[in-house]
């Protein structure tokens, strides 16, 4: 009966290394240290990368004149613009100044930070922003829909699935467990994903925090990078898988430096 079962094991084992093998063999490698090896001088064509051009005039005046350090997000009928203190609506085709949706304080309806994962939704027609440690979502005509809480240390996070949220842990003390925390509406942690790169804080040192973890969404499917790593990943509330690997070869800097 022994060797039956040793049998057995060595089968499964022989299967499942087959099977990594194979989603190694299939992960796509986008080769970045050689589109960096090319000279510096060389060029493209815009229409490699689009087939058309449009040019939107926004309307300018005292009411809406953007700050520095503008995100811009387009939809179908809208252009929004963020800045740190400004939220402002655009028509998409003429450019005319719609609204600002919120405005920026600390009262009960104000904001305090934009977030930069996913500000506007697009089917929904809504905008999040953060109010302390709340995410509150306005419609674009301002009113508030929707309010949920962010739990400490984690400043960006993405909404994957209806009620789910996952959020970037920074880990500024180097020991932290978990890279990637799960949470719910109500700011309650639910579970998370592995800190494989943990590294202890350099001595002597300043931390500088800067958005080093992004979420991303393409055709409903949700991603995640970290900077200093080569990998995108695909995230779900029970999986992060690796997606794509973008090889940097010497130019990856070393991840104990990311901060």
């Amino acid at each position: 009966m022994s060797k039956h079962i040793i049998s057995l094991l060595i089968l499964i084992i022989t299967i499942t290394s087959c099977h990594q093998e194979k989603q190694k063999s299939t992960l796509e490698i986008i080769d970045l240290e050689q589109a960096f090896n090319k000279e510096h001088n060389s060029f493209f064509n815009i229409h490699e990368l689009a087939t058309e051009v449009e040019y939107i005039q926004l309307e300018t005046h005292d009411s809406c004149l953007i700050g520095n350090n503008m995100q811009v997000y387009v939809s179908g009928n809208n252009i929004l613009t963020i800045t740190r203190r400004q939220i402002f609506l655009f028509d998409r085709r003429t450019g005319n100044f719609i609204r600002e949706i919120a405005t920026y304080g600390e009262g009960p309806d104000n904001y305090t930070r934009a977030i930069s994962m996913f500000p506007l939704d697009e089917q929904n027609e809504t905008v999040t922003v953060f109010a302390n440690n709340k995410r509150r979502t306005y419609s674009l005509n301002g009113n508030i829909l929707r309010e949920t809480i962010q739990p400490e240390g984690i400043f960006e996070a993405s909404e994957i699935a209806p009620g789910i949220f996952a959020g970037f842990i920074p880990n500024f003390s180097g020991d932290e467990k978990n890279k990637i925390a799960l949470f719910n509406e109500k700011g309650e942690r639910t579970g998370g994903f592995i800190n494989q790169n943990q590294t202890p804080p350099m001595e002597n040192s300043v931390n500088i925090w800067m958005p080093n973890g992004w979420f991303y969404k393409n055709q409903s499917k949700h991603y995640f990078y970290e900077l200093f790593t080569d990998t995108i990943y695909q995230i779900s509330p029970s999986e992060l898988e690796p997606h794509v690997v973008l090889f940097q070869g010497k130019y990856l800097p070393p991840y104990e430096k990311k901060e």
